[in-house]
C-alpha cells in the first residue's frame, strides 16, 4: 500500500524544503490556507489579483505568500535544470 496523501508507493523519509527538514509526505503538511494561496498565485500569474486594484491593494500576507511560492518554484526549476545538465554530460 502506498502513501494516502500523494499516492506514491513510498514517500521519502525526509524532504529538505527551503533549508527546513520536513518529515514524511510533504502533502501531509499542506493546509487549506496554503492551497488557497497557491490557487490565488496561479490567477496572479494570469494577470488577476484576488482583490480590486493593483498589488498595493493586496494584503501583505498574500504578497508574502506569493514571494514564498515564487521562491519555491524557482528553486524546483533550478534543481531540475541542474539535474538536466548533470545527465547531459
Amino acid at each position: 500500500m502506498g502513501c494516502r496523501n500523494c499516492k506514491k508507493e513510498k514517500c521519502p523519509d525526509t524532504l529538505l524544503i527551503d533549508g527546513e527538514e520536513i518529515e514524511g509526505c510533504a502533502l501531509r503538511n499542506v493546509t487549506r490556507e496554503s492551497l488557497m494561496f497557491i490557487r490565488a498565485y496561479n490567477y496572479f500569474k494570469q494577470g488577476f489579483f484576488p482583490n480590486e486594484g493593483s498589488w498595493l491593494n493586496q494584503p501583505a500576507k498574500l504578497l508574502d505568500a506569493f514571494s514564498v511560492i515564487e521562491k519555491a518554484i524557482t528553486s524546483i526549476e533550478e534543481e531540475k535544470e541542474r539535474k538536466r545538465k548533470l545527465f547531459r554530460t
